[in-house]
């Protein structure tokens, strides 16, 4: 795992955020880690450790209602990123950090033991918090998850979707919240999705019209256009593009990264983000809809060695689509000089009624993606 975070802690050092980072109650060592990376002095303008209360309400400019809550983790994150704005001699990204904790210590503790982290930019503040299972681990164990959520909290202020591993109890879990840029609080997971219109408008949570074309649009190219167009028309309504900031096979996209994709889309198409990679998990995330796939994509949705080989997870998956009322529209493509369509797909019975399939002289294209790309 340290080589996983010290990754992670290399990346925010060559990017060009710089921070302020004040821990109080745990959080200490991300300060070690963060440190002993070279590079350091790119990224950390400022480390503060307002531990006493009358040092905390004197770094705060009040007395906290409580010391370890979200509030005073938002607080101090705002505060912070003040302190940033003084400090940085250069125009760059700036961030502040503040984590507030209460950890295990050498007496009885009748509150929940927890940890509160908040990032806060130019635009937006994003909260991540645990509450530990009491009796599990030490004061330096809950200390390591504490510090590792501080570093979480910079590495997404840079941009960097981080590739670390929380060791958390399935009892646990990591609660995010926040205010502020839609993308950004879906890219930390406090939003299921986020809905930009083809004007700019953007709607957090908000519920796309129509069918959904997925893709990583890496770019948006004519196969997509013409896909969406055809679908419109075999199905009488809109077409908006779904975009998944997660991957099953890839690194999560960062905020910059979507930003810069969704570019490709002003003045033409709608567009809702989510975080859902897989069919069963965009389902469940917009119910009921209709999601406009080809024919390669048809064939890994029932090919269980997608499912680690097991044809029960399948079918499994496939049932819960059904369940939210999920279903879809099928393009064929060239495959081996034959045009492959649904019908050679063999999909189980009790969900064929699922798919329907846009006839040859509707869709036909037999061109690769690879020119599809360039076109």
């Amino acid at each position: 795992m340290d080589a996983e975070i010290q990754d992670v802690i290399r990346q925010v050092h060559a990017s060009p955020v710089q921070a302020v980072v004040v821990v109080t109650g745990g959080g200490a060592q991300s300060i070690s880690r963060l440190l002993r990376v070279p590079g350091a002095s790119r990224t950390v303008l400022e480390i503060l450790v307002p531990y006493s209360e009358r040092a905390l309400e004197d770094f705060l400019g009040e007395r906290p209602n409580q010391v370890a809550s979200v509030e005073t983790a938002e607080t101090m994150s705002r505060q912070a990123h003040r302190r940033a704005v003084e400090l940085a001699e250069a125009d760059v990204p700036l961030v502040g950090i503040g984590c507030t904790a209460a950890l295990a210590t050498d007496r009885p503790k009748r509150g929940a033991h927890r940890v509160h982290v908040a990032r806060c930019t130019s635009d937006s503040t994003v909260t991540y918090s645990i509450e530990f299972t009491k009796g599990l681990r030490d004061r330096m164990s809950e200390d390591t998850l504490a510090g590792l959520l501080v570093v979480r909290a910079l590495a997404e202020a840079a941009g960097i979707a981080p590739d670390m591993s929380m060791p958390l109890d399935p009892t646990e879990r990591i609660v995010i919240g926040g205010s502020g840029d839609p993308i950004d609080l879906l890219v930390a997971g406090a939003l299921d999705r986020v809905l930009v219109r083809a004007d700019g408008t953007i709607t957090p949570n908000g519920r796309p019209n129509g069918a959904l074309l997925s893709g990583s649009f890496d770019p948006l190219h004519v196969g997509h256009r013409e896909l969406a167009t055809v679908a419109a028309e075999a199905l009488a309504m809109q077409v908006t593009m779904e975009m998944s900031v997660a991957n099953v096979d890839k690194p999560p996209l960062s905020a910059s990264v979507i930003r810069e994709r969704l570019k490709q889309f002003e003045g033409m198409y709608d567009v809702v983000l989510t975080k859902a990679p897989t069919f069963a998990e965009k389902v469940q995330v917009l119910p009921g809809s209709c999601f406009v796939i080809g024919y390669d994509t048809m064939k890994r949705l029932i090919d269980p060695a997608y499912y680690h080989d097991d044809e029960r997870e399948m079918r499994k998956a496939l049932l819960s689509i059904a369940q939210l009322e999920g279903r879809f529209l099928v393009a064929g493509r060239l495959d081996n000089g034959i045009f492959r369509t649904l019908e050679d797909v063999p999909v189980p019975g009790e969900f064929r009624d699922m798919f329907e399939s846009i006839p040859e002289h509707r869709f036909r294209r037999d061109i690769s993606s690879t020119h599809l790309r360039t076109g």
